[in-house]
């Protein structure tokens, strides 16, 4: 019993010791706890000051941004606004381009600097214009000449004579393409002979020309159409009432058609243009054909007066052919009698032929029978 007791006074002294130990532990746990509790309080203040400050920092940025934002936008706006002034102008002075393109202006441009997709639609309408410009200048151009060569011919008809076509040539030429001088040379025994002029000082064109000499003759030697920008001052001199003036483009176009018939030189104060030069050689042929048809005009001119003039030889001829047909037609009769004559002589002779004949017959079985019968 007693070491019962003692036990139990030695477990309970161990458990108080143990207990101590635990409220020891426990205090220094808690003094611990408190500590770092403390520590940790100041930690959160300061957390939470630099909590706020980072909170007023990003809201000053958020509004920096915002109002930068709005700012931008404001400035987009503004710039969309300016933007679709400037689309709607664009397109109104791209609407009034085409409407001047539909009504037959194919000069007018779309003044166009940008590369968006109104000033693409601008620099195809431009090309567009352009295209339709140089179609129609063409088409013009073409209808200008085919207008011109088709005058020209009407005025070449008819039956005149060569240095009156070459003037009316001369003067439709210079104005239909206003020229202001020019002369005509038609093709002579091998020579350039002058035959018609057109507002030109007569002393100083040269009357004949051989090939090869001065541009047309060059252009008579080469066949190909010549031409002289700003000649020289002793060139040739445009005439009129006041003086003489220098041209600055001067022409020389040869005609041929199956061979060379002349050339024409035409003289502008001012220049020719393409449309010009196309129709002084559309036309070159079509003239050099019409004088080729008056030269044969007075050819066979000049064969039927030949002609009428030989007609009225052979009939004088025919009535000294008549007079000595009569002389014949005696001394045909005359031979006709004696042809008789001969006929009769023939048949006399043919009969004495035969005779002939038959004697020959006759010798030669004689002949026959005497060689057959020899005498002794």
């Amino acid at each position: 019993m007693a070491v019962d007791l003692e036990r139990g006074k030695k477990l309970m002294s161990e458990m108080r010791v143990y207990f101590q130990r635990m409220e020891n532990r426990e205090a220094e746990l808690l003094k611990q706890r408190t500590e770092t509790a403390a520590n940790y309080g100041g930690y959160t203040s300061a957390l939470i000051v630099a909590a706020a400050l980072i909170a007023i920092l990003i809201s000053g940025i958020f509004f920096a941004r915002i109002l930068k934002d709005y700012r931008v936008r404001t400035a987009l706006q503004v710039e969309l606004e300016k933007k679709d002034r400037e689309t709607a102008e664009r397109i109104r002075v791209i609407s009034n381009i085409a409407s001047q393109i539909a009504l037959g202006n194919y000069k007018t441009r779309v003044d166009n600097t940008q590369t968006d997709a109104l000033g693409k639609v601008a620099d195809s309408l431009n090309e567009m214009a352009q295209s339709l410009d140089e179609s129609f200048t063409n088409l013009s151009d073409s209808e200008w000449l085919q207008s011109g060569v088709a005058r020209l011919n009407n005025e070449m008809l008819g039956d005149r004579d060569i240095k009156e076509l070459a003037g009316t040539v001369l003067d439709f030429i210079a104005n239909y393409t206003g020229s202001q001088a020019g002369v005509f040379y038609l093709l002579q025994n091998e020579n350039l002979i002058f035959t018609a002029g057109y507002g030109y000082d007569s002393d100083a064109v040269k009357k004949q020309l051989i090939p090869g000499e001065g541009l047309s003759g060059q252009a008579a030697a080469s066949g190909k159409l010549l031409e002289i920008k700003t000649p020289e001052p002793d060139s040739i001199k445009i005439s009129y009432a006041l003086g003489e003036a220098l041209p600055k483009h001067i022409v020389a176009l040869p005609l041929q058609a199956n061979g060379m018939v002349g050339v024409i030189e035409m003289a502008t104060v001012s220049e020719y243009g393409n449309k010009e030069i196309n129709f002084f050689e559309a036309m070159s042929k079509n003239i050099a054909i019409a004088f080729q048809v008056a030269q044969n005009r007075r050819r066979i001119q000049e064969l039927l007066e030949e002609t009428q003039s030989q007609s009225e030889e052979l009939q004088t001829q025919h009535s000294e052919l008549e007079s000595m047909n009569a002389e014949l037609e005696v001394q045909t009769e005359k031979l006709q009698a004696s042809e008789e004559e001969l006929k009769v002589q023939q048949e006399e002779l043919q009969q004495t032929n035969e005779e002939l004949n038959e004697r020959s017959v006759l010798l030669e079985e004689q002949n026959l029978e005497i060689q057959k019968n020899p005498k002794p």
